[in-house]
């Protein structure tokens, strides 16, 4: 059902008619293991969706060394970028987080497939990139969620679960960030708040500026020496 109220509201706000991103896999390498996906807020074309992934992949080289990695595209139709909010806030599944779930869904198996010891899923949500990560999370197993290290920045929606549900998952907000603390999904939820002096407003590129002065959060990028990996 949600599925379908999804669907409907992708019509509404024009995604089901734009580009869903891409998921690529190294052509290289006998065994994928490792991921990088990210999904992009609202007011962005698909160059910018683009863009958010290869700024992580640019910027810090321990997310630069996965080499299979993507990006769904939620795309910008501006006026109708408030009619997705209105059916994230309401649980609706919409194309995006349907294409985001897929996405995630192929690298998982991938991963299987190729005998991985370790499967490591690293997503990274901006605004409302957040919730459509927020949302994709029904369609996945326990399994596959397991293998998710999610770290969302500025978000429509937090992600709500911890260790062992997910492999990591941290919430980043600024105080200096209106956006997060104005949707009711978010209400009484702790999440990792930053200072307005940390990052001013909720641009992406102010969050992404941070994690370049003090490093991605502990424990986000997972030790490849982990029992479990042996």
């Amino acid at each position: 059902l949600r599925a379908l109220l999804g669907g409907l509201g992708s019509i509404l706000d024009l995604d089901a008619f734009h580009s869903r991103g891409y998921l690529s896999f190294d052509p290289r390498s006998s065994q994928h293991c490792q991921f990088l996906i990210t999904v992009n807020g609202i007011w962005n074309i698909p160059g910018k969706a683009e863009e958010f992934l290869t700024a992580w992949q640019s910027k810090f080289p321990e997310l630069g060394r996965i080499p299979n990695f993507g990006y769904v595209n939620n795309p910008t139709t501006f006026v109708t970028d408030f009619i997705q909010s209105g059916f994230l806030e309401i649980g609706a599944i919409g194309t995006p987080s349907q294409a985001l779930a897929s996405y995630i869904q192929q690298a998982y198996y991938q991963a299987k497939k190729d005998c991985c010891k370790c499967i490591d899923i690293y997503v990274i949500a901006h605004s409302q990139g957040a919730a459509i990560l927020n949302q994709s999370l029904p369609l996945l197993s326990s399994d596959i969620k397991n293998t998710m290290r999610i770290m969302t920045i500025g978000a429509e929606q937090y992600v709500r679960g911890e260790f062992p549900e997910f492999g990591y998952v941290e919430n980043f907000n600024s105080s200096g960030d209106p956006i997060p603390e104005f949707f009711i999904r978010n209400m009484f939820y702790a999440e990792e708040q930053l200072s307005r002096s940390e990052v001013p407003g909720h641009a992406r590129v102010k969050y992404i500026e941070h994690f370049e002065k003090v490093g991605l959060p502990p424990h986000f990028i997972a030790s490849p020496s982990r029992p479990v990996c042996k």
